[in-house]
């Protein structure tokens, strides 16, 4: 497949986006192939309007603008294979925030992390024993959730196993 080029837009003539997902400028009548630096698992890109103005932008989005029409005006752009660094233009496709979600559990198998997985967890393993057995032996919820400091509603969600399954 041949590598083709677009304007990006708002910047028409000073930079291109490539159906590979590479970017590249055209400053002073000198193409040249841009460099991307990560943060939290994304390319980005730094560019320059007429006027001197910088301006750093996820590549994935300036790829999705140039080359993916947005009829429905959705917000996000969804990487369907998992890979945020894999900014091919079939590797893209604009979505809503709802949609993003379920297609990395559906399509993708991720998991929501829950119990000690999750980075919010406020208890281990241990105390979750001693709040199971304590409620097997008929100590209420309401003494439990001042005892540990944690919401009513947590202790529910323990006893059903909706939380900390582990």
């Amino acid at each position: 497949m041949k590598e083709i080029w677009k304007d990006i837009k708002e910047y028409e003539g000073l930079y291109q986006g490539s159906n590979f997902g590479r970017i590249k400028s055209l400053y002073f009548n000198r193409e040249h192939i841009m460099k991307f630096w990560i943060i939290k698992g994304y390319y980005y890109v730094c560019l320059v309007d007429r006027n001197g103005k910088r301006t750093s932008f996820r590549v994935h989005r300036l790829i999705a603008q140039a080359w993916i029409e947005n009829p429905q005006n959705l917000p996000e752009i969804n990487h369907k294979n998992g890979i945020t660094t894999d900014n091919r233009i079939e590797n893209l496709m604009w979505c809503d925030h709802t949609e993003n979600i379920r297609w990395s559990y559906d399509k993708l198998g991720f998991k929501r992390p829950c119990g000690n997985l999750c980075p919010n967890h406020k208890l281990d393993d241990i105390q979750i024993s001693e709040i199971k057995n304590s409620l097997k032996n008929g100590i209420s919820g309401i003494e439990l959730s001042k005892k540990w400091n944690i919401s009513r509603a947590t202790i529910s969600r323990i006893k059903h196993n909706k939380n900390y399954k582990t």
